[in-house]
């Protein structure tokens, strides 16, 4: 029913060390119309199932909920759909309600967790499973538990890299959070506000966000031009951040297309 991923942006981290910062890519895929076997169980137990069936219909997949265990002392900071707009997962409510997924695109959250301090070796760090409703069946759906697990180690953690997929989100999500510094740093200081927004505009370049690309050139051209930007522009650019997201698989400008669009 739904194809769901996790992905780690780093699989190991140094031993001993407290307070680390860790996320989770939570991928969530709905295709319109396919084939597909499930199993139904009924809400007020999980132990009454029915006959498995295929079914090929346009099904909504709504009301996902994420449970998550983690490793003792671990907590969960943030959790945001990055894709395929961006938004805020509130985490007073448990467990987490996620809303619906997107028939035939991907449905993309990051989970930010800081993880404790550890001894050296492999550690469990997460398990996860959704449930969610179906348009037309009267029954909850659940997917399969789903591991996470780190190395921590007392070798040098850079050589290991990071997950590019999970820093292409991890980028994308940034773009607000500096689109409100530069907001917050506009009427007093236009010329950090213009460095914040050429970041910002750097970022969306990598993440071959053109549309953001645009709209965050043409902000920094009124703040060098006036010393002063218009709330409507602050109001798109905020909208557009939180609309105008791209997935990792589009790939990256060539340097012609950079030069176009930078001016350089």
């Amino acid at each position: 029913m739904l194809d769901v991923k996790i992905k780690l942006h780093r699989h190991y981290l140094p031993a001993d060390t407290p307070d680390q910062k860790l996320f989770i890519l939570l991928e969530i895929n709905h295709e319109k119309g396919i084939n597909s076997e499930r199993r139904e169980f009924s809400a007020a137990s999980k132990n009454i199932f029915l006959p498995e069936s295929k079914h090929s219909v346009n099904e909504i997949i709504s009301n996902i909920v994420l449970n998550i265990s983690t490793i003792k002392n671990a907590k969960i900071n943030r959790i945001s759909m990055v894709y395929p707009t961006q938004s805020e997962v509130d985490l007073s409510l448990k467990p987490f309600l996620l809303g619906n997924a997107e028939i035939g695109d991907a449905t993309i959250f990051l989970i930010e967790m800081t993880v404790p301090e550890h001894k050296s070796g492999k550690a469990l760090l997460s398990q996860i499973n959704l449930t969610y409703d179906v348009s037309g069946n009267p029954y909850r759906m659940e997917t399969a538990i789903m591991e996470t697990a780190v190395e921590f180690g007392r070798g040098d953690s850079s050589v290991y890299g990071t997950d590019k997929e999970v820093m292409h989100y991890i980028q994308q999500r940034n773009i607000c959070s500096m689109i409100e510094q530069a907001e917050s740093e506009a009427a007093n200081n236009a010329n950090k506000a213009i460095e914040i927004l050429k970041s910002a505009m750097r970022t969306a370049i990598v993440l071959n966000n053109v549309s953001m690309t645009r709209v965050l050139g043409k902000a920094v051209k009124e703040l060098e031009d006036n010393k002063t930007i218009d709330k409507g522009t602050l109001k798109t650019l905020k909208v557009d951040a939180k609309t105008h997201t791209v997935r990792f698989d589009k790939g990256i400008f060539t340097d012609e297309e950079i030069k176009k669009i930078t001016g350089a």
